[in-house]
């Protein structure tokens, strides 16, 4: 679930390639969840031993909202002067299902590259992941929802830098 760029879950299926053989390209490569016919689409070559990961569709019952309810921009100090930004973003995971569902919810909190942009951030539930896949700033959540059930995510992130200097 990546609540930033879509209000629903996927159901997703990673695997390893333990044949000694590649999975050869097709366009008509048939998917099955349960013994029910989920779809029908292309899929891409998969080398023996390689590891891949296959959606299954969007789950209509499991909705998600990311909300910014506060942010403030704005000098700080009394002496020393500096520019800041403060967020708060809100998640919510709620499965309207009838079956409990294994999550995992992706968002971002900003990175610094230059020495005198100080960030600080905190979550509550804490992440199960940081960087993930090697990517600076990308958080990830691992859970099971019960049915009929809502999960709560909350991100505070402060942006401090010098006054005078532009944050782009």
């Amino acid at each position: 679930a990546v609540p930033l760029t879509d209000d629903r879950a996927f159901l997703m299926a990673g695997f390893t390639n333990t044949a000694d053989e590649l999975i050869l390209p097709t366009p008509e490569a048939r998917f099955y969840l349960d013994g029910r016919f989920i779809g029908q689409r292309f899929l891409d070559m998969i080398p023996a031993g390689a590891e891949a990961d296959l959606s299954f569709g969007a789950i209509d019952g499991l909705r998600l909202a990311r909300v910014i309810p506060q942010r403030q921009e704005g000098d700080k100090g009394v002496f020393t002067r500096s520019s800041a930004l403060d967020e708060t973003v809100q998640i919510e995971v709620e499965n309207l299902t009838a079956q409990d569902w294994p999550m995992r919810v992706l968002d971002r909190v900003p990175y610094s590259e230059q020495e005198e942009l100080q960030i600080e951030w905190s979550a509550e539930p804490s992440p199960s992941e940081t960087e993930v896949d090697d990517k600076r700033g990308v958080l990830a959540w691992t859970f099971d929802l019960p049915a009929g059930q809502t999960q709560a995510i909350t991100l505070d992130y402060s942006l401090e830098w010098p006054e005078g200097k532009v944050l782009r």
